[in-house]
């Protein structure tokens, strides 16, 4: 389905741009209720379909946000699924494996973590976006 500035205030590339002027605008209409009632009434609730706000976005505002000449996006190579599937496979299989006498011996970061954690055994820590637990005195073997 095609939908002409369906982004809009954000851009689409090689479409149009990102409207600046909204995004300027929206600091102060977002910051009051009413105002925030109001615009919203306007703009969101009072247009009956797509094209009805992008009329009333008006012609200059709409020329304004298409880009002077084309500007399509450069391709991309993700890989075959095959090769990205085994290479998730091994990066998992990397993470999850549990070191023992007889595997290499630890990186420089995974000493940096041990380390840490003994030096943070029994004390309260916060964890960023988690709550706050005291860690274990002592670590499983």
């Amino acid at each position: 389905m095609v939908e002409p500035f369906g982004a809009h205030p954000s851009y689409v590339q090689g479409s149009y741009d990102r409207d600046n002027h909204f995004y300027r605008d929206w600091d102060a209409i977002a910051r009051d209720a009413a105002t925030l009632a109001a615009w919203l009434d306007e703009w969101v609730y009072g247009v009956a379909s797509r094209a009805e706000y992008v009329q009333k976005l008006g012609v200059e505002r709409v020329a304004s946000l298409k880009p002077s000449g084309q500007a399509p996006s450069g391709s991309v190579d993700y890989g075959s699924t095959d090769e990205r599937a085994a290479r998730d496979r091994e990066l998992h299989r990397r993470r999850h494996r549990r070191p023992g006498p007889a595997t290499a011996a630890f990186s420089k970061s995974e000493m940096m973590i041990v380390a840490a954690a003994r030096e943070l055994a029994g004390q309260r820590v916060c964890f960023v976006g988690s709550d706050c637990r005291t860690l274990p005195s002592t670590w499983p073997a």
